[in-house]
């Protein structure tokens, strides 16, 4: 007879449906079997080539930012400007804070662009 409640997380972290399996851990269930599959589905398809192009569109951004910080690393050397400054990396935090009209929560806002000016910053020392 069903049992104890079986779950495991998918690739994204979410946790899937249970389902009951025997105490011997036979005929163990998922949601994902019992669904139909979504690959064929045209309006699946369709968000995720729209996710897919903005990722692509989020890519070039950040590729952008680098050449950019690249150029005014160039700069600031020949200057003999300090590189990194803090009261900018704060600014920009903050500016994008105040623009950002969401859904992207403030926390969520500022891990992402902590990453991103962390990223930024490695690139910049691995030249």
């Amino acid at each position: 007879m069903w049992g104890r409640l079986v779950s495991f997380r998918g690739a994204c972290g979410r946790e899937k449906r249970t389902a009951r399996a025997n105490d011997d851990k036979e005929n163990v269930l998922s949601t994902s079997e019992t669904k139909r599959e979504t690959a064929t589905d045209p309006v699946v398809r369709q968000y995720r080539e729209q996710i897919s192009d903005n990722d692509l569109k989020i890519l070039e951004a950040v590729n952008k930012r680098i050449t950019l910080v690249r150029k005014l690393w160039d700069y600031k050397d020949a200057q003999g400007i300090n590189f990194v400054d803090p009261a900018q990396e704060d600014w920009i935090l903050t500016y994008l804070s105040r623009s950002n009209r969401g859904p992207l929560s403030d926390d969520g806002l500022r891990e992402i662009f902590s990453v991103v000016l962390a990223v930024v910053k490695r690139e910049m020392s691995a030249e």
